[in-house]
């Protein structure tokens, strides 16, 4: 089996590891969105048990046990002889061998939703005081989630772990860009986010945005249908979903917007927004002093490919088919500035810049602070403006003034905190950077990010 690189996820694999190690009976349940990896870790995960017999499956939409003893006996071809029927070939399956993979196994379900109740048999008569390990996968939303981690489920209780495989952070798709500056993962990133079916489809040899224009020219693109692809997969009425998500992506960010622009009512509309919230494709953020109960909760596209599909893609959808559309780098960057905002807050959080309890943008009516830092134990607070263009001592201090300002409308211990400012920018020139430090500013910027990443790499 071809082994595909792999980056991060230590701390995923080694916790599956350990239960695999472990003595006793082991039921894993690992989902996630689609294309977030959830495959690549399993095969990360046979690789480093090869001493063990492992039957791995991937499961289909139809005949599924049919498949799976077909696959089986290229091992024990007795299995031929047995009848075809869960309870039975399940456990020859557990006889021969010491883990068995079911992937996508939401699929299985929906082919006989009846395999619940033989494994659920199975593993409280014979599995549980053996030493086999049990793992399936599926997707977040799909039938896994409703019947598989549902209390209702007949395998309620019986998993002995589960993992919820979420999107990289900015920091780790170095690993899969050794060669290409910050300044373009940054580009990068705003496109395929930390999913790594994106990244891994991208041409590492090309310059990102060349790159870009040449797959949305070619026949049958990946970004031109993936989309699409991945709402079908995920939901039953892709349409609806695309509906809300082209309204969200057009700045209509509360529900009644979102209502007023699809002609949903808004009793339709809350379900869907869930359901998005659930896959990590659409999040609700209030600012950073309020409660999560806030009514000033507004939603947000969180994946970046969903973001930069709605902004380049499906406004664009005639262009492409007639291989006439190209993203200009001005264009390009224009949307980044978002996306840096993000990248900014992350790499805040993954350096440990400064000490807080809670992180993340504030606003009240038309004022907006990029991130502000706080922390609630010893009334301090960081507020930081984000800019993803170079700065000079001019720009520089202007953007200070006004961030100086902006903070006097920030209702958090008024009389009582400790409060600092500062820039973090694509990049802040020298002087700029002198001036800032001098007077006491945070400043900072991708070269500074740079080298702290590969220092802590180095460690």
């Amino acid at each position: 089996m071809e082994i595909i690189p792999f980056f991060d996820r230590k701390e995923e694999l080694k916790e599956i590891r350990d239960k695999i190690n472990s003595d006793k009976f082991e039921f894993l349940i690992i989902y996630g969105r689609r294309r977030i990896g959830k495959t690549y870790l399993l095969f990360k995960v046979m690789s480093m048990f090869k001493n063990k017999k492992i039957f791995y499956y991937f499961s289909s939409d139809t005949n599924n046990i049919q498949r799976i003893r077909n696959l089986a006996s290229s091992d024990f071809p007795e299995i031929n002889n047995y009848v075809l029927e869960w309870s039975i070939i399940i456990n020859e399956l557990f006889k021969r061998y010491d883990i068995i993979i079911l992937d996508e196994f939401q699929e299985i379900i929906k082919d006989d939703i009846n395999i619940l109740n033989y494994l659920q048999e199975l593993i409280d008569i014979k599995l549980q005081n053996s030493k086999k390990k049990l793992i399936i996968t599926g997707s977040l939303l799909s039938i896994l989630k409703c019947k598989v981690l549902s209390y209702k489920s007949p395998l309620y209780g019986r998993k002995t772990y589960s993992l919820n495989l979420k999107e990289m952070h900015f920091k780790d798709i170095m690993d899969f860009f050794p060669n290409k500056k910050i300044e373009e993962l940054v580009q990068i990133y705003g496109f395929a986010g930390g999913v790594p079916y994106y990244l891994e489809n991208i041409d590492k040899n090309k310059k990102f945005t060349i790159y870009l224009n040449d797959d949305l020219n070619k026949k049958g693109s990946f970004i031109y249908n993936e989309m699409d692809f991945l709402l079908k997969y995920e939901f039953k009425e892709p349409r609806n979903y695309k509906l809300i998500l082209e309204a969200i992506a057009h700045g209509k960010n509360t529900i009644n917007e979102i209502k007023n622009y699809t002609g949903m009512s808004k009793t339709d509309i809350t379900p869907y927004i869930r359901n998005l919230i659930e896959i990590d494709i659409v999040e609700r953020v209030v600012p950073v002093t309020e409660t999560d109960r806030s009514k000033k909760g507004i939603y947000v596209i969180k994946d970046k490919f969903t973001m930069f599909w709605f902004r380049f893609i499906y406004p664009n959808m005639s262009k492409i088919e007639q291989r006439s559309y190209k993203i200009e780098c001005e264009e390009y960057n224009a949307y980044i500035g978002r996306i840096f905002e993000n990248v900014a807050l992350q790499l805040t959080i993954d350096l440990k810049l400064l000490n807080f309890t809670k992180i993340g943008r504030w606003w009240h009516k038309d004022k907006e602070i990029d991130i502000v830092a706080i922390n609630e134990n010893t009334k301090e607070l960081l507020a930081l403006e984000v800019k993803w263009k170079n700065i000079n001592i001019k720009e520089a201090k202007e953007i200070i003034k006004e961030l100086e300002e902006k903070t006097k409308y920030v209702q958090w211990f008024n009389d009582e905190r400790k409060q600092k400012l500062g820039i973090f920018a694509r990049k802040i020139n020298k002087k700029a950077k002198e001036w800032l430090k001098e007077n006491n500013y945070m400043a900072f910027d991708l070269k500074d990010v740079e080298k702290e990443l590969k220092t802590k790499q180095n460690r």
